[in-house]
């Protein structure tokens, strides 16, 4: 499998525009947010529980609606355009209990949600290719339910490439993983931004400062400077406390105690 190296593109490949979003009337989960994803871009996306990040990720992919303001991607409504966009879930969203192999889920990613595709050689192949791409190839005709968390990773982000998709949205990748597969995990991800946009949820701040090009923080509403750079004030507004270490969304100060 080749991947090349994109120009730099002025043209976003997806755009949110004053986007706003309560699941309750009284209670706002994002509120007039604006994002444009372009095809270059690694962006990591911080904040604490209950921010809105899965909703944010919700709306980029079509699955919700905005109240107000658009989102769209290639110029089109996002509902519209999702064959450009690979998804990879939070690790518990994902059911172990359904009885296929390794080769069989990569697969079924390029099936376009019909499971009654035949299942060609061609297509056999280029799940192999990707299984090899993610370090997973000797896992192909092992069950899923015998998978390791950092390893059903590994075979869901091949899954989510099956559609060679123009833009990869994660949703926690390495919540449920240790700190080494979780690191490899994201130089995999260094290695896809040659051919693809990439954006990633997480709370894995070591990793995200290391591979992301940009980072963003978000709690309702999101603070982005388009760099990897956010300012001390920036963190703590969005946390709303004195920040000096994040763990799996919670703020907590190993310092002096904080209100």
């Amino acid at each position: 499998m080749i991947y090349y190296v994109r120009p730099m593109s002025k043209i976003p490949l997806l755009q949110i525009r004053d986007v706003s979003f309560s699941y309750t009337q009284q209670s706002p989960a994002l509120e007039r947010v604006n994002l444009d994803i372009f095809p270059e871009d690694f962006l990591a996306i911080i904040g604490p529980n209950g921010g809105g990040k899965s909703t944010l990720l919700k709306l980029m992919l079509g699955l919700l609606q905005p109240e107000s303001g658009t989102v769209t991607c290639m110029d089109k409504p996002v509902q519209s355009a999702r064959k450009y966009i690979g998804y990879l879930p939070q690790f518990r969203a994902f059911s172990r209990a359904f009885p296929v192999d390794v080769s069989q889920v990569v697969m079924m990613g390029g099936l376009g949600g019909n499971p009654f595709i035949r299942r060609t050689q061609q297509l056999k192949e280029k799940a192999m290719d990707l299984l090899k791409l993610v370090h997973a190839d000797s896992l192909h005709d092992r069950p899923i339910a015998a998978l390791s968390g950092g390893q059903l990773q590994r075979i869901l982000l091949a899954r989510a490439l099956m559609k060679d998709p123009k833009l990869l949205i994660l949703d926690e990748p390495t919540c449920n993983v240790d700190q080494p597969t979780g690191e490899h995990f994201f130089e995999v991800l260094e290695s896809l931004n040659s051919s693809m946009a990439i954006v990633v949820v997480s709370h894995d701040l070591g990793a995200v400062s290391k591979s992301a090009k940009t980072i963003a923080c978000l709690n309702k509403t999101l603070t982005y400077h388009h760099s990897k750079t956010l300012s001390q004030a920036d963190i703590e507004s969005a946390y709303c406390c004195h920040i000096d270490l994040i763990a799996h969304g919670h703020p907590h100060r190993v310092l002096d105690c904080h209100d």
